[in-house]
């Protein structure tokens, strides 16, 4: 059945490649090989490494026209050895795996202000004197590898030296977290003294990545409300007792470092349980249930109204910090602290909806209520990094090139309505099919081949589509249906209706009060027009 024919089969190709993306065992590739259903295992190792010259040629096509952004990020990838020697003594791979990605929606020019920025970078030391200097960053540590590490995602991209001239014109969106945005601003202040545009970095525009900020959000409402010991009482409607509610075996995980799939879970479900609480409050008293509240098919105007009114009554609104400041007889500590989850809770919830429908603006405002969040729960870098990223994006980058930079702050790689996802999300993505799927293993777990199958994440994926849709393969998907929490929500809500009629007169007593973030910390930001650091 073997077929003999000089030419590769583009049948057998595509199956081949399919059970490589798999990681089909080499000896079953060369049985089916032997049946013609495949190509043979020594094509496919050609194939692979042609694809991966093809991939970079249109990364460098893409960086010719100056429509070229990129992220990238540390990890370690697990290497260990079976039988430790001098030579190969096991442990881990520390990369550095980067993404390169279009600049959508925009045209080149519109990134073609790096000579005017740095002309009025508080870094550039020829800048007029007395001119005023924004809300920066500062840096102890100067990362030496980072120079490293531009350069050579530079030089992947195809901007050798004769094109480093390019870089005084135009800017290049760099996505990562936290940690990069230190890096490459330590590495920026440390060679400003440099002659040309290239060597001093002038043309990164540092875009902090969404996904890593939404884990510091829920990590920031964490710290606020789950995370004190003095919360953690028998009062019953404590946050930290409600959280306990929805994981009873997970306490020790709450109090301790808890995961962020842990964190949206119970910030997601404990705030969507609180909201049904309100929605009993609001409705008709002709109605004796939402059941069947919900049976009369109210209008959409009505539920608008309804959803207003929870808003205005039981949410955290600008008047909390004078309400706390008044005697204990005019105060209800019960629905301060609850009001002020619900707050950050509907926050948190918010960032998200906004970040999958590519709704940039929300997210904008969004975060600028972050700022004095991050500052009052001790997450002073992340508050001064996004208060100094808006005030550049708002007041700083020319208008074309903030327009541009909100347009690629998110990729949508499914092409849905709802398929918006932050770049770093993708970047995390990719690192980990390298680190499960595609990074080999035993002897074959090199940085060499690491590196070669990196390039064809995509391509994999793309492929395995393809032969799930052509052959009717369904029941192939890896998305499971989340579970029902409708019961487990009930149960919580119903929990919090008694016991709020049962504590309202005591809550002095024996409600811990939590921490209003606006009362702690102030922040003053001064913005000037046109600098930037």
């Amino acid at each position: 059945m073997q077929s003999s024919h000089y030419q590769c089969l583009k049948l057998a190709a595509v199956l081949g490649f399919n059970m490589q993306s798999r990681l089909t065992p080499e000896v079953v590739i060369e049985m089916y090989a032997h049946l013609g259903l495949s190509v043979s295992p020594s094509t496919l190792v050609n194939m692979t490494k042609a694809l991966s010259l093809e991939s970079w040629s249109e990364v460098v096509h893409a960086a010719d026209r100056m429509r070229m952004q990129m992220a990238y990020d540390n990890q370690d990838i697990g290497n260990p050895a079976a039988q430790p020697t001098v030579e190969k003594s096991g442990g881990f791979l520390s990369i550095t795996s980067a993404t390169y990605l279009l600049v959508l929606h925009c045209h080149p020019d519109d990134l073609a202000y790096s000579q005017q920025l740095w002309e009025k970078s508080i870094l550039n030391p020829s800048r007029p004197p007395g001119s005023p200097a924004p809300y920066r960053m500062s840096f102890k540590d100067i990362v030496d590898d980072q120079w490293n590490i531009l350069s050579t995602l530079l030089k992947n991209a195809g901007y050798g030296e004769e094109k480093h001239t390019i870089l005084d014109k135009y800017c290049i969106l760099v996505h990562g977290d936290l940690g990069m945005l230190e890096k490459v601003a330590s590495l920026q202040s440390s060679r400003a003294i440099e002659e040309s545009a290239y060597t001093r970095l002038q043309w990164v525009v540092g875009i902090p990545g969404l996904f890593h900020t939404r884990m510091a959000c829920a990590e920031a409402v964490w710290r606020t409300h789950i995370k004190p010991a003095s919360g953690r009482t028998d009062n019953p409607l404590s946050i930290w007792h409600l959280a306990a509610l929805l994981r009873p075996r997970e306490t020790g995980k709450l109090s301790g470092k808890p995961t962020f799939r842990l964190l949206h879970d119970v910030i997601t479900h404990l705030t969507r349980a609180l909201l049904l609480v309100c929605w009993e409050r609001v409705i008709p008293a002709r109605f004796s249930s939402l059941e069947d509240f919900a049976k009369s098919r109210p209008t959409w105007d009505e539920l608008i109204a309804l959803s207003e009114r929870i808003a205005q009554e039981f949410v955290a609104g600008d008047d909390l910090g004078e309400i706390r400041r008044r005697g204990d007889s005019h105060r209800d500590g019960i629905r301060e602290d609850i009001s002020l989850f619900l707050r950050e809770g509907l926050l948190y919830d918010d960032l998200g909806h906004a970040t999958t429908y590519g709704h940039i603006g929300r997210v904008e405002e969004n975060l600028a209520h972050w700022i004095p969040i991050f500052a009052a729960v001790g997450k002073h870098k992340y508050a001064t990094a996004l208060a100094h990223f808006l005030t550049n994006l708002r007041h700083v980058y020319p208008p074309p090139m903030s327009r541009a930079i909100r347009l690629n702050w998110l990729c949508n790689p499914t092409g849905r309505a709802d398929g918006f996802r932050a770049v770093d999300w993708l970047v995390e993505l990719n690192n980990m099919m390298q680190k499960t799927w595609y990074g080999g293993e035993g002897s074959h777990r090199t940085l060499e081949h690491i590196r070669r199958q990196s390039v064809l994440t995509e391509l994999y994926r793309s492929c395995v589509v393809q032969i799930e849709k052509n052959f009717h393969l369904t029941h192939r998907t890896v998305r499971h249906h989340p579970p029902d929490m409708t019961k487990t929500l009930e149960v919580v809500a119903g929990h919090i209706l008694p016991a709020t009629e049962k504590l309202r007169r005591f809550w002095h007593r024996t409600f811990w009060l939590t921490q209003h973030a606006y009362d702690k910390v102030v922040i003053r930001l001064y913005v000037p027009t046109g600098y930037c650091s």
